[in-house]
């Protein structure tokens, strides 16, 4: 057992992305001069790799994060299992994944931190804000890779009363359903949502309800933002690495529940050029898993072992900093506290016997860091920020610089460069049998190239990214057994996108495609398609309230690999998808859809195959 020295518990990042949806990277001037919880803590947004994408309403959260270039999500063993999420051919855990600000990730999973998000309602869901590359001198340990931020609400001030409630309905041909609300009032905001999710495969299933309330008190001076995040579910499926369906060679299903609890604050306050931000979250999260032998005897005649693990997460983040606005710059210094607890209590039965699994950790650090914006010349600047993480495992430096040079009114070119860092997970250190308390952080450098062209056709763009990760996790057999850092992997690429409407006809297309080469010490990634692309095409028929809407997405044959199958070589194939939006009447939307249109054998993981197509309805009410 692992015991790190704690003090006290609450966050720093709770704040909200402010900011209209798009479906392409933001300029400066565009952004709302705020603080932004992706891309940079300055109020205004710099950052030139942040994009934004605005959802649509769908039953179907995967598919739609598939859309974005750089960023592959393969659903595992059915609902409520694992979604693994790679961002630039990252692993899951090397990026950090928020909701509202709120950190999803969490470190006592033996998953390395990766956050699930099959556990997201997508009625919870309006736009998903994308940062590439390393994060860490904003948001120190988990931005390896980038950061993800699902945008559920908009600001509590924003409509003070004028936006209508909402209550939204949505059912599929697979028995699922989803169940959300919405009210809006004068400076309280409140989301609901409830899902029953289908049997893609036998026997899975998945129910969650999920709250979201955001309130902005009024005050005398600065502005106040408190949220709460409640959810709580539990699903059942193939465990992941079995096999799924087709090769498990155990037809008993891991089964979990979770039950999360999130309070966040945010005030911010100006006085004439100087602005101070304080922040704070406190983060409760319990997940159990109860999953049985994966395989018996498939590596050894006695199989390998059930297990259950009851996993608890607790994390106080504080942070504040101060930012003072020159002539042709602006600049801030700001101090981040952080103390969190991971435990576990489990244990691994071999049917004869049982070994302990349980591990109980806490560890507390602070951090420093600065970041400055600078206007070096017409159409060009740059924004530069440092951060120090002194914790127990390791003292880091976390740079990195962003230099854009707006050519003209078209054209724009960025690059980007980067180091980030995560803190070993609470599993990595503290398991009993593999676990290593001498574990050092991993480490990342990101580089970036971005092209950006807007013309009366649409928006073009060409992102090309380098990444090295070193000093990874990996297992080692021994003897003894352990976890140690000597892992290495290189991710490299290439995403070329394009949007347009047409306004003369209503139509809206977008267009894009990723080339990945993802590699650790010279194999090929698991999971990585090296070829994905997307199109969309949409008409508008203004007078008769109807919408209607084309998506077609590829994803090239992956390698994976399971315990019965070792690694092999899966296709994901082509998914066409076909939905109309109908105004019904007056506060009354009515959206149908059908999914793998082609009814294309699509292969997600290792034995898990969906190759029928299936049908989905949604409607939407509001009112006053």
């Amino acid at each position: 057992m692992i015991k790190i020295p704690a003090i006290s518990r609450l966050m720093f990042i709770s704040a909200y992305s402010i900011s209209a949806c798009s479906l392409a990277s933001q300029d400066a001037s565009q952004q709302v001069e705020r603080m932004n919880i992706l891309g940079t803590r300055l109020a205004i947004n710099n950052h030139s790799q942040l994009s934004q994408f605005a959802t649509k309403a769908s039953i179907n959260l995967p598919a739609q994060l598939n859309q974005i270039p750089g960023l592959q999500v393969n659903p595992n063993a059915g609902p409520g299992s694992v979604n693994e999420l790679f961002l630039q051919g990252a692993d899951s855990n090397y990026t950090l994944v928020m909701l509202n600000g709120i950190p999803l990730n969490d470190g006592t999973n033996s998953r390395g931190g990766a956050a699930n998000i099959s556990l997201l309602n997508p009625f919870l869901v309006d736009r998903i804000d994308v940062v590439q590359g390393a994060q860490s001198s904003l948001y120190g340990s988990q931005g390896l890779a980038g950061a993800v931020n699902f945008v559920a609400l908009p600001d509590a001030t924003e409509f003070e009363g004028q936006a209508p409630h909402k209550i939204r309905l949505g059912a599929d041909s697979r028995s699922g359903f989803m169940l959300g609300a919405q009210a809006q009032f004068e400076r309280l905001s409140i989301k609901l949502a409830s899902e029953r999710a289908p049997e893609m495969y036998p026997q899975s299933e998945l129910k969650t309800n999920t709250a979201l309330i955001v309130a902005s008190p009024e005050l005398s001076s600065g502005e106040l933002t408190l949220t709460l995040l409640a959810s709580n579910g539990d699903s059942q499926g193939y465990a992941p690495d079995s096999g799924g369906e087709q090769y498990a060679e155990t037809t008993a299903l891991e089964k979990s529940e979770h039950d999360n609890v999130s309070v966040a604050g945010n005030y911010q306050n100006t006085f004439d050029d100087t602005q101070i931000w304080l922040q704070g979250i406190y983060i409760d999260k319990q997940h159990d898993v109860d999953s049985s032998s994966v395989a018996p005897g498939v590596r050894d005649p006695a199989g390998l072992p059930a297990s259950f693990n009851a996993n608890k997460l607790r994390q106080v983040r504080l942070s504040g900093h101060v930012q003072h606005h020159f002539e042709h710059s602006r600049w801030l210094m700001g101090i981040d506290y952080v103390d969190e607890t991971g435990e576990s209590q489990g244990e691994l039965d071999f049917n004869v016997f049982s070994v302990p699994t349980d591990f109980n950790i806490e560890r507390d650090y602070f951090a420093y860091f600065a970041e400055g914006q600078l206007n070096l010349t017409t159409g060009l600047s740059a924004t530069v920020a440092a951060r120090v993480d002194d914790t127990e495992q390791d003292s880091v430096f976390s740079p990195s610089v962003d230099v854009a040079w707006q050519v003209d009114n078209q054209h724009r070119i960025s690059v980007n460069w980067g180091k980030g860092f995560k803190l070993p997970s609470f599993y990595a250190l503290g398991h009993p049998l593999i676990g290593n308390e001498a574990l050092k952080s991993e480490r990342s450098e990101t580089r970036q190239l971005r092209f950006e062209r807007r013309d009366s056709l649409g928006f073009w763009s060409i992102n090309l990214f380098d990444n090295s990760f070193e000093n990874l996790v990996d297992f080692e057999p021994g003897p003894p057994p352990q976890l140690v850092n000597r892992a290495h992997s290189d991710t490299s690429g290439v995403t070329l996108g394009f949007a347009s409407h047409i306004s003369t006809s209503d139509f809206r297309w977008a267009a894009n495609y990723t080339y990945l080469d993802a590699k650790a010490d010279g194999q090929v990634l698991l999971g990585r398609a090296q070829h994905s692309a997307h199109f969309s095409l949409s008409k508008e028929f203004v007078q008769n309230g109807i919408t209607l809407n084309a998506t077609l997405d590829y994803k090239g044959r992956v390698f994976a690999s399971s315990i019965p199958t070792a690694q092999i070589e899966i296709g994901n194939g082509t998914n066409l998808g076909l939905d109309a939006a109908v105004v019904l009447t007056q506060g009354y939307t009515l959206r149908v859809g059908l999914q793998n249109t082609l009814q294309q054998d699509l292969e997600f993981s290792v034995g898990n195959r969906h190759a029928g197509r299936y049908a989905w309805a949604m409607l939407d009410v509001e009112f006053n």
